[in-house]
């Protein structure tokens, strides 16, 4: 039988308007939902690679960036910063960048491209046009690739390149022509370089389906060394990518960047600086048995795709058994494979945004799967084909709904710090984010905020690094300083944005000014050096509401000394350097902290040359017995406020 790539043109004028959809569905996509980017954390790391590539480097400037502008999962090698993502997607985007104005046209081009490469593997594998044509229009509608289509991620463009393999490959079985098998070679050296773990995993899906389509473990072997030679290519600049990042042929950005991210069990942490968490067999199970249940749900049709999946693998079981150890090799070997990488533990948290992508390339078996049963019952069952369309329809509505909702409450988060910066932020400036529980990084937790590789932006974003922060009034003193920060006002959060000033001196006077609370008549304050124990000052025993307090404190280069305390001063020493300064007061029923109300504001500082420098005003901060501190705005706590001046 002929290959069903050399038979009518028809399809493809179908194909071409399915993938044409896909290509607007990702660019409508991306910038009513992800205009500011996504909430993951990944997709900044891409668009700042690609930004890069675009100015004609590979890596960033150690120096220049400092530790201020270092940027989410980033790491060390000599005087230069290297970016963790693999540099094949962001190749695409600085070249569409360049030609066209814009990177997200390069999701646009992958949508299309993929939703093409899955109808050429479908046709070449159950060799029905129809049932290909399905496939890809199952494809493009599945809320899964609607979605990751939009994102700055890898995972479509893997889809595009593993089902353009499978249709190269069995093209290359059918013709015995190596050339072919060269080609789907060097289109797996590819996906190797984009994902190595799913060309690994790829490889050796092929390698079962060679052998036994191909009746012999020998033939196989043999198309698998004429696919290495034509790899060979892309294989090398794989290694030379590496060599020049970090240092090492063998070793890939991703183990380069501190932390641990490697296979198997144990104690993981993502990037230099991160939290540890533990992955083992129960961890891996868990991620295995949520991912795989919340994967139908991203199918188009959602729970009504499951009886579709059986039937159209019941139907290939008869027709087709090949295609369907294809198929099935996939659907086992990319979860297994996916097991030991702790990273599939972690996508846990945004499997309802943005779906289980690692499982992406499951697409591949479940879209055709459902193709060959879809077909099936149009083609011999009208009743149950009219009531499959609506279904198929309803399912996927109830689906997108909650989908679409909680995407929206994102967007609109992100939305509302990228507008109190740009409403908040004048001329050029600095802007200190928040660090995240993994450090103090520019891009994560927030990826709209980041920067240019050359920091040449209007409003450059600084990590937050307590008394370190003072080195952006050095370092910039034509800028502006601003801190984001979110506060909560007693009843909503919300983005604020504030215009910092130095304060320098010898040493500082502060005063807390303070009514006390009713049936609260101790007054007290306290003093800290950040991670150290306080310091208490019982200033008042029988304070009033009707009774204003002044307690007084002085920083100096070696000290913080809270004056007027019962029994004499109290004094915190204070490290050199920089640090950040907790001062605080509580209105308590007795005279220590935990049962009173509690404010604070945090200083930060920095000490030498025999001054002081602080950076004002300090963030408010209050204490909830139920939910610990919490960032506020200074007018929910009226009944104290810190004043700093130099004497």
């Amino acid at each position: 039988m002929a290959s069903p790539l050399t038979r009518g043109r028809g399809p493809w004028l179908g194909v071409i308007a399915i993938a044409a959809m896909s290509f607007v569905l990702s660019l409508a996509v991306g910038n009513h939902f992800f205009n500011n980017l996504s909430a993951n954390n990944d997709e900044p790391v891409y668009v700042l690679q690609a930004d890069l590539f675009r100015h004609g480097h590979v890596t960033l400037s150690a120096p220049a960036q400092g530790d201020a502008f270092r940027p989410w999962m980033s790491g060390r090698k000599d005087d230069r910063l290297l970016l963790v993502v693999q540099p094949v997607l962001p190749a695409v985007m600085a070249f569409t960048d360049l030609v066209f104005g814009s990177t997200r046209i390069a999701l646009a081009l992958i949508a299309a491209g993929a939703v093409i490469a899955i109808f050429s593997a479908a046709r070449q594998l159950l060799r029905d046009d129809r049932t290909a044509l399905v496939a890809a229009a199952v494809f493009a509608l599945s809320p899964l690739v609607i979605v990751q289509s939009a994102l700055y991620l890898s995972y479509v463009f893997a889809v595009l390149l593993a089902s353009t393999v499978i249709a190269l490959a069995g093209r290359a079985m059918d013709t015995r022509r190596w050339r072919w098998m060269a080609a789907a070679g060097f289109v797996q050296g590819l996906l190797f370089f984009l994902r190595p773990i799913e060309g690994l995993m790829l490889g050796l899906v092929l390698l079962i389906w060679m052998a036994v389509s191909l009746g012999a473990v020998r033939l196989a072997l043999r198309n698998a060394v004429v696919m290495a030679a034509g790899a060979l290519p892309v294989l090398a600049l794989c290694l030379a990518y590496n060599l020049a990042t970090t240092g090492n042929p063998l070793k890939f950005p991703l183990w380069a960047i501190g932390g641990n991210d490697a296979f198997g069990f144990g104690d993981r942490t993502i990037a230099e600086g991160g939290r540890a968490i533990h992955f083992g067999p129960g961890e891996s199970f868990l991620a295995l048995r949520t991912n795989l249940r919340a994967f139908p749900h991203w199918l188009l049709g959602g729970l009504v795709s499951l009886p579709l999946l059986v039937w159209g693998a019941v139907i290939l079981w008869r027709t087709r058994r090949k295609a369907l150890l294809m198929l099935g090799s996939i659907a086992v070997i990319y979860p297994a494979g996916y097991c030991l990488y702790y990273g599939n533990y972690l996508i846990i948290g945004g499997k309802d945004l943005y779906g289980p992508h690692y499982y992406l390339g499951l697409l591949i078996p479940a879209t055709m799967l459902m193709a060959v049963a879809i077909v099936d019952v149009v083609r011999r069952r009208a009743l149950l084909a009219a009531l499959l369309v609506p279904l198929v329809i309803l399912g996927t509505v109830v689906e997108a709904g909650d989908k679409i909702r909680r995407n929206e409450r994102v967007r609109d988060d992100i939305a509302r710090e990228v507008n109190a910066v740009r409403s908040s932020v004048r001329g050029r400036a600095v802007v200190v984010v928040p660090d995240g529980e993994d450090g103090a990084y520019v891009l994560h937790p927030r990826g709209a905020l980041g920067n240019s590789a050359e920091l040449s932006d209007v409003t450059l974003f600084a990590a937050d690094l307590g008394g370190r922060n003072l080195e952006l009034f050095d370092r910039f003193p034509d800028r502006a300083v601003y801190r984001l920060q979110t506060v909560s006002d007693g009843r909503t959060a919300r983005p604020d944005v504030g215009l910092l000033r130095r304060v320098r001196a010898p040493s500082l006077d502060l005063t807390i000014r303070a009514k006390p609370l009713p049936d609260r008549p101790v007054f007290v304050t306290y003093a800290a050096v950040a991670n150290q124990a306080d310091r208490v000052c019982v200033v008042d025993r029988a304070a009033t509401p009707d009774r204003a307090i002044a307690a007084r404190v002085r920083m100096s280069p070696t000290a913080v000394t809270l004056l007027g305390c019962e029994g004499g001063d109290v004094t915190v020493p204070l490290p050199g350097g920089p640090s950040t300064v907790v001062l605080g007061a509580a209105s308590s029923a007795k005279a220590e902290l935990a049962t009173g109300s509690q404010v604070e504001s945090r200083y930060w500082v920095r000490l030498g040359d025999g001054a002081v420098d602080v950076i004002t005003p300090p963030a408010t901060w209050r204490w909830d017995p139920a939910a610990g501190f919490s960032l506020i705005d200074p007018s929910a706590a009226p009944w104290v406020t810190f004043d700093v001046r130099a004497p």
